[in-house]
């Protein structure tokens, strides 16, 4: 299969909003090293995720519930293009700012599928358009020597969804490490953890994803859930399999073997949203963040 990549956009093209300048020094200067701490990312916390971009996965998949002979997707990827990100830097105090990106990605959702009784491989795309949001936390030590004393204190994950047309919904997550030494659910995506208390897996180690989904009409087969992660050198997307016993869809797969802050994404679309060409673009992304330790 074709290389895919799956596009990590560090934050860029920035247009700051809500955040008011004084005279020599406070807020300016204060502004000026936030800014050049987010363009800089030095540890990867603070990427934006434009769900987008061809990534190695076992995407195979019935399309057609319910047909004798359904088309069989083949792959299926977002091509983005246009991103338009903001930040609102808000001075809570002279040493805590909270930041908030937000923003949108549109562009095409391509579909490959092979297509009965001839096994004819069968494309096409429609426009996507997705809003994204993250938070983060910074203060201020008494150590000016890198970024006037300003860091990163919380980050939170992320938050996408589609716009303006959106009936899927994430409900929570959950993440079981290494057969439950570590047990955590997520309810709200953009709830912040300070950087010292962010979840921390050794790598290599066995993860299990859950996530609970729902659509005004849910069936188990009525959306399609994702998993985008860290494998082998390079992003991939790993299709999550419906837990009957649960009710959610899960799957497994082991930390990397890169030590450092990780993203991981869960992915949900409606099943229309791949398999019928006039149905509406319908998903919903969470994206949490934790650190993979040596």
């Amino acid at each position: 299969m074709k290389k895919l990549a799956l596009i990590i956009l560090a934050t860029m093209a920035l247009m700051v909003l809500g955040c008011s300048k004084t005279e020599e020094g406070g807020q300016d200067t204060a502004y000026d090293n936030i800014m050049s701490l987010i363009n800089a990312d030095p540890e990867g916390w603070i990427s934006v995720y434009a769900a987008a971009g061809e990534e190695e996965g076992d995407t195979l998949d019935t399309l057609g519930v319910g047909l004798k002979t359904p088309p069989v997707l083949y792959k299926w990827f977002r091509r983005p293009q246009d991103r338009d990100i903001s930040v609102d830097i808000n001075f809570v105090s002279e040493d805590t700012a909270i930041v908030t990106l937000t923003g949108s990605v549109d562009g095409k959702l391509f579909v490959a599928a092979i297509m009965p009784p001839d096994s004819l491989l069968y494309t096409h795309e429609k426009q996507f358009e997705d809003t994204l949001t993250r938070i983060f936390e910074f203060v201020r030590d008494t150590d000016t020597a890198h970024y006037g004393g300003w860091r990163l204190y919380a980050a939170s994950g992320h938050s996408l969804y589609s716009i303006p047309y959106n009936t899927v919904n994430i409900d929570s997550i959950r993440l079981v490490v290494n057969d439950g030494l570590i047990d955590t659910v997520i309810t709200d995506p953009l709830e912040p953890a300070t950087v010292d208390e962010v979840l921390k897996v050794a790598k290599l180690t066995p993860i299990t994803a859950y996530v609970w989904a729902s659509t005004p009409e849910w069936t188990p087969s009525s959306v399609l859930a994702y998993l985008h992660i860290w494998l082998g050198g390079k992003f991939r997307r790993l299709k999550m399999f419906y837990d009957s016993t649960l009710g959610c869809y899960r799957r497994s797969f082991l930390a990397p073997n890169r030590p450092g802050v990780t993203h991981l994404f869960f992915d949900v679309l409606t099943r229309e949203t791949i398999a019928d060409t006039s149905a509406p673009y319908d998903s919903r992304t969470w994206g949490i963040v934790y650190l993979v330790t040596p």
